[in-house]
């Protein structure tokens, strides 16, 4: 029995004094530890599998990417982090020193199943191509009325504007569009309307 407690003490000994500091039972010289660290597979693990909330967030902010940031917005239990991921997903795909190519954050994008983000890149986005994949993708009608208006892109405008079937809101796109082209189409739809609804019942059918 004294040899096997000994040998218990000896082991336990020996796991303090080797043991990694970033898997010290003390979540303080943890977050030290990580601080210190540059291997980006054990940022990785720490970021997804601590259970101290600070020593994942100072991980994730050390790793800074965007499939880690992702990873945290859709994974992680904490409500914090969530919020600081999403943040940190719009200022990759925002910032003009992104360090995303088109073609990373096209990728990106297209996988991507959060509406609130994917609505945010519509009306933000410097990619007029893939705001419009991304409005086949959303297709939310409000989102489209409000573009249809107001859109810098007169591309992107038409594209909403032609979207939207309610006539009231035909009526405001041909009055107050930002582009002509898109007031002229929205007129020349109203009147399509106009006409149909004045056919014979017979014609109609």
């Amino acid at each position: 029995l004294r040899t096997t407690l000994l040998y218990g003490l000896n082991m336990m000994i020996f796991k303090q004094l080797f043991q990694p500091k970033w898997q010290h039972k003390d979540a303080v010289v943890r977050l030290q530890a990580i601080q210190k660290l540059n291997d980006t597979s054990i940022l990785e693990q720490v970021a997804t599998k601590d259970i101290d909330t600070d020593v994942r967030k100072q991980a994730l902010e050390q790793l800074d990417t965007l499939a880690c940031w992702d990873h945290a917005l859709h994974h992680d239990n904490d409500v914090k982090i969530q919020k600081l991921a999403l943040e940190k997903i719009k200022q990759l795909l925002f910032s003009k020193n992104s360090v995303l190519s088109s073609s990373d954050k096209q990728q990106y994008l297209q996988n991507c199943a959060h509406s609130a983000l994917l609505e945010d890149f519509i009306r933000r986005g410097d990619i007029d191509s893939l705001r419009l994949t991304l409005l086949n993708k959303l297709n939310k009608n409000s989102l489209n009325y409000d573009l249809a208006i107001r859109d810098r892109s007169e591309e992107v405008a038409l594209a909403c504007a032609q979207r939207v079937e309610d006539t009231k809101q035909l009526e405001k796109i041909a009055n107050k569009a930002k582009h002509l082209s898109v007031q002229k189409w929205a007129q020349t739809k109203l009147a399509e309307i106009k006409a149909e609804a004045e056919k014979p019942e017979l014609l109609r059918k």
